[in-house]
């Protein structure tokens, strides 16, 4: 057996402690990728508040759907022509008095994709926002559009076959 002296016992320990100081830096090294990796910096919700509105025109009895008062129901898939109107729109969703974080358009069309008619969820910026559809980032704006197979009750109380075209515009912003 080989009797070292100290200095040689202080090297060792001193390259023993150079390579866990190593191995601590390589596993902290790699704990902080592995949370960075896993940790959301953006939450984009755009998607999620365009169904949101998309719901409430559709289901919502103060919206566009038929509603029969008598039993207290709203029907989703059928369209009252009487209530497809901006001035129902405009009461059953309600932001504030000046929207300006989403705007829609809805047209109506026959079985034979003919246009019976069109209105707007908050027009103007509707019409301010189609153009910056296709920039990205802050300043552009994201469409989601959707086209539902619908039945329609015209004035005469006679259901009719109808498209729906939904197309809602959100400022990324």
């Amino acid at each position: 057996m080989i009797k070292l002296n100290k200095k040689a016992l202080y090297s060792e320990d001193a390259v023993l402690m150079i390579l866990n100081l190593l191995l601590l830096i390589i596993v902290a090294v790699v704990l902080v990728f592995l949370i960075n990796m896993f940790t959301v910096n953006e939450l984009n919700v755009q998607g999620l508040e365009a169904d949101v509105l998309k719901s409430r025109i559709l289901y919502s009895k103060n919206c566009i759907s038929f509603y029969d008062s008598d039993i207290d129901r709203s029907y989703p898939g059928i369209i009252d022509i009487k209530k497809f109107n901006e001035d129902t729109l405009n009461n059953c969703i309600y932001f504030k008095d000046e929207n300006r974080n989403i705007a829609a358009k809805l047209i109506l069309a026959d079985s034979k994709n003919q246009e019976i008619k069109t209105i707007y969820y908050n027009e103007v910026w509707y019409e301010n926002w189609l153009p910056l559809i296709s920039i990205p980032g802050p300043g552009g704006s994201k469409s989601f559009s959707s086209d539902l197979n619908m039945v329609m009750k015209d004035e005469t109380g006679a259901f009719k076959d109808v498209f729906l075209n939904l197309q809602i515009i959100i400022p990324n912003s």
